[in-house]
């Protein structure tokens, strides 16, 4: 395995237990039903509603429960922020399985989209890398989401095929330039640890609307991100047109 793939990997831990909800024909009942970590119709009402189900509250905060390990994060997501051009509404909920959503819609009209961490999710990468990096790779991840929407390129980038592929693929190539970033501004980072964990990220279900890239074609994404930034130097403008123009191919 090469250093940037292991470098990568981390990144994509988003989706990891999911497929995307976009490509659903019936919506969630529950929160606990989403599958997909990106959000639209009355899945994001379900989301922004604080609701778990028809009488069940969902319980969003804004602290890990550290307030060290809280300026950590509002400096890594004010990164992010800085990096994608939007600024999201963040939280953590209860998941009972392991999950991140990120929607176009926020609750704050100030804010761009939203994006909601769980706590188990957030707690199982912080013990497989108390560096923070995986963290913020599956946050780059969600980010890439709310920015395919509001850049105005979402179309482009989902193209007419019947999965959803692409739109997973470009938020990969993306989180993966994001963790180039971060890789250029600390070298010694170490960037792999929990990647190790994720080599069998994707699916081959390659017909089915949600499927997401097999665990090849999601891995070369990022890397692709990953080189553009840590390797060639591109600024962001750079990475994502090509970004964009990536996914073409599919």
């Amino acid at each position: 395995m090469t250093i940037a793939r292991r470098a990568l990997l981390a990144g994509l831990a988003c989706c990891a237990t999911c497929g995307a909800s976009l490509g659903r024909l019936a919506f969630a009942k529950s929160i606990d039903e989403i599958e997909g970590c990106f959000l639209k119709g009355a899945d994001v009402d379900l989301v922004l509603g604080a609701r778990t189900g028809e009488n069940e509250k969902l319980n969003i905060t804004r602290t890990t429960g550290s307030r060290a390990l809280d300026l950590a994060l509002d400096k890594g997501l004010q990164r992010l922020a800085n990096t994608f051009g939007i600024d999201p509404t963040f939280g953590f909920f209860e998941d009972k399985q392991p999950n991140a959503f990120a929607a176009p819609e926020s609750t704050d009209e100030s804010r761009t989209g939203t994006v909601l961490f769980g706590k188990n999710l957030f707690a199982e990468l912080q013990a497989a890398d108390p560096s923070g990096v995986s963290v913020l790779g599956v946050a780059a991840h969600e980010f890439a989401h709310i920015w395919q929407f509001h850049s105005g390129h979402y179309k482009r980038i989902r193209g007419t095929g019947p999965t959803v592929k692409r739109v997973e693929l470009n938020a990969d190539f993306l989180a993966g330039y994001y963790l180039g970033l971060r890789k250029t501004a600390h070298p010694n980072a170490s960037l792999w640890i929990f990647g190790e964990k994720l080599w069998g990220l994707g699916d081959m279900n390659v017909f089915a609307r949600d499927h997401h890239g097999t665990p090849e074609e999601r891995t070369e994404a990022a890397e692709a991100g990953f080189k553009l930034s840590f390797v060639e130097k591109k600024d962001v403008a750079f990475a994502k047109q090509a970004g964009i123009d990536y996914v073409q191919r599919y």
